[in-house]
């Protein structure tokens, strides 16, 4: 099991380890194999009840899965055959800006009531991943602009606030 060797008692004043002539602190060592697995046991069958995990692509809920190749497409024909060339001339990529504001790429958690696609954070997680495969400087822009600038203004500003600073930079408009 992947869990005989996990470090798991952080507690130096007792030993779970049968071996007493280990070299290592008592803080280091190991509960046993079947100590671990059972809380491991435990432990997924609370995040479980709490929480879905997807661990391909292809199990994505199908508007999760359109994030995903639509951003994947993107990064693929449009930021990789420029993304070196961008750094080398330190050039902002403004056209791929404005291409990822068409697509709703920069408000993505944004409502629609103020020009943003809104959807959720996994599809912005998704999105940001892809985009930062193509190009990080991309990645890096995009991010900035949804956490940076529109999600505290959108959380936690006036409704004049998001209409005057949200509303203009969430959708395709500048």
């Amino acid at each position: 099991s992947f869990a005989t060797n996990t470090v798991t008692n952080t507690n130096p004043t007792t030993t779970t380890s049968s071996s007493s002539s280990s070299s290592l602190p008592r803080r280091y060592h190991t509960k046993t194999s079947s100590s671990i697995n059972a809380i491991h046991h435990h432990n997924n069958h609370q995040y479980n009840r709490q929480c879905r995990q997807y661990t391909t692509h292809s199990q994505l809920p199908s508007e999760h899965r359109m994030v995903y190749e639509m951003s994947r497409k993107f990064a693929e024909e449009e930021l990789m055959p420029h993304a070196g060339e961008w750094d080398k001339k330190h050039e902002f990529p403004t056209k791929a800006v404005n291409d990822l504001a068409e697509l709703g790429m920069m408000g993505i958690n944004v409502s629609a009531d103020h020009n943003g696609s809104e959807l959720d954070a996994l599809s912005y997680a998704i999105a940001m991943e892809e985009i930062s495969r193509g190009c990080a400087s991309v990645g890096v822009i995009m991010s900035a602009h949804n956490s940076l600038y529109l999600y505290p203004i959108d959380a936690f500003g006036s409704d004049e606030l998001k209409e005057r600073y949200v509303a203009p930079y969430a959708g395709h408009e500048r």
